[in-house]
C-alpha cells in the first residue's frame, strides 16, 4: 500500500528532522505501516545527477521494472546517447558504459555500497527496511529509530509531528567486517508525491558517490 503522505524539505534541500522522541510503540506501528511493501511493474522517466565514476552531471533518465523485481536505467545526454545503463536481474547489478567501456561491470553485489534490495526499493520510490526476521530488532533512542542486522544497523530520523512522522532521513552504518567500518551510507527522501503516494525526490550519499533522481512522470 503506497504512502499518501508528503515530506518537507529544509532552506539547504534536508528533510526537516523531529526533536521529539520515538516510543517503541510508535516505532513498532510505523516499521508495520511504512516499509516497503515489494516490487511492482513500472515505467516512467527521471532526471538524474550523478556524482560517479560513470558519470558526472544532470541527465534525463528513463527506468522500467519488472514484476518480477528486474529493472534498467537508462541514463542518456542532450542528443540522446546512452551515458549508462544500470540494470539488475533481482539477483545482482550490471553497468554498461559505453564512452568508458573499461567501466562496465557484470554481477555486482553492491552498487554505491547498496544491494539489490535496498537500491531497487529506493528507484520504485518506496521507503527501504531491512529483512530481520518476526521479531525485529529494534531500538529507540532519542529521535531515532535503529534496527540491526548482521552486516547494518539503519538508523531512521522522523519528520516533524505534522507531517504525521513519517521518516526522511536514513543512515547506514557497518556492524560487519565485510562491509567495511569506513562505509557509512545515507538516504534521504526529499519530496514525496501526495496524490500517488511515492518517493519523488531522493538522493543517496555515499563514500562510492552520490546519486539523486526526480521523478518526471511514471505509469
Amino acid at each position: 500500500m503506497l504512502l499518501l503522505l508528503a515530506f518537507a524539505s529544509a532552506c539547504a534541500g534536508t528533510p526537516k528532522v523531529s526533536q521529539e522522541r520515538v516510543t517503541q510503540e510508535r516505532a513498532g506501528k510505523w516499521l508495520k505501516q511504512y516499509c516497503s511493501q515489494g516490487t511492482r511493474e513500472l515505467a516512467g522517466d527521471l532526471l538524474v545527477k550523478s556524482s560517479t565514476q560513470e558519470f558526472k552531471g544532470q541527465f534525463p533518465a528513463s527506468l522500467h521494472f519488472e514484476k518480477d523485481g528486474k529493472f534498467l536505467l537508462e541514463v542518456t545526454n542532450i542528443l540522446g546517447g546512452t551515458l549508462m545503463r544500470l540494470s539488475s536481474d533481482s539477483k545482482a547489478f550490471n553497468v554498461e558504459v559505453p564512452s568508458k567501456p573499461k567501466l562496465n561491470q557484470k554481477g555486482l553485489t553492491h552498487y554505491l555500497g547498496l544491494e539489490v534490495p535496498v537500491l531497487s526499493q529506493l528507484f520504485l520510490g518506496d521507503l527501504p527496511c531491512p529483512e530481520v526476521g518476526v521479531k525485529r530488532d529494534v531500538k529507540v533512542f532519542e529521535n531515532e529509530i535503529r534496527i540491526m542486522t548482521s552486516q547494518w544497523t539503519w538508523i531512521f530520523y522522523q519528520a516533524s509531528e505534522s507531517e504525521g512522522f513519517v521518516p526522511v532521513r536514513v543512515v547506514l552504518t557497518p556492524t560487519s567486517q565485510e562491509v567495511g567500518h569506513h562505509l557509512k551510507i545515507e538516504l534521504l527522501i526529499e519530496a514525496w508525491d501526495r496524490e500517488l503516494g511515492f518517493a519523488k525526490k531522493v538522493s543517496v550519499h555515499s563514500p562510492e558517490g552520490e546519486l539523486r533522481w526526480i521523478w518526471k512522470n511514471r505509469k
